[in-house]
């Protein structure tokens, strides 16, 4: 997560312009404790992102049991 936020910042977003969040936890991981480690920096007032979680077979980086992904939105004039 706060690799997304570096990143975000980066272009001139923040967490709070993030519009659908992918989570894709590794099937050996501890589903419960894998989405509770995110699931707070998910969650916002206002309009809720969308949030899709899936557990799969494995992740581009060898050994990680967690990748996140984000799609933000910002109006610029």
């Amino acid at each position: 997560m706060e690799n997304a936020r570096i990143a975000l910042e980066s272009v001139g977003a923040g967490l709070d312009d993030v519009i659908s969040w992918t989570v894709l936890i590794h099937q050996e991981a501890d589903l419960r404790a894998a989405y509770g480690a995110v699931a707070s920096r998910l969650a916002r007032e206002g309009a809720p992102p969308l949030v899709t979680a899936a557990l799969v077979a494995g992740l581009g980086v060898p050994g990680a049991l967690i990748e996140v992904s984000a799609v933000a939105a910002v109006v610029r004039d």
